[in-house]
């Protein structure tokens, strides 16, 4: 974890542009962050990342799909159920499109 942190600490210090490496890292940061107990964290990680992805969201579909379903999870587990729910439910709706675009 440390290491993405530093990670993290280098890409914010020198405005490095690239928001895919930049996600990446905030969505690491916030798989280990809920892996560890620390479910805040792993939320306020994982927002940044979701914050970046709805800038270019037709880019990042798959990864600002699995974002959501992580928001879904650290909420869950935080005691959050309507936060929770509301990414559930977002996730949902994507499987929903992806369902009829194989019909």
């Amino acid at each position: 974890r440390k290491c993405y942190e530093e990670k993290l600490d280098f890409l914010e210090r020198h405005q490095v542009d690239d928001n895919t490496l930049m996600c990446n890292t905030l969505r690491k940061l916030g798989s280990l962050s809920n892996k560890c107990g620390r479910y805040e964290d792993a939320i306020a990680y994982q927002q940044k990342a979701m914050n970046i992805y709805e800038l270019d969201r037709d880019n990042f579909k798959s990864e600002y799909e699995r974002t959501i379903r992580s928001l879904g999870s650290s909420n869950l587990a935080s005691g959050n159920y309507a936060a929770s729910l509301k990414h559930f439910k977002a996730c949902l709706t994507f499987c929903a499109v992806q369902e009829k675009s194989f019909i």
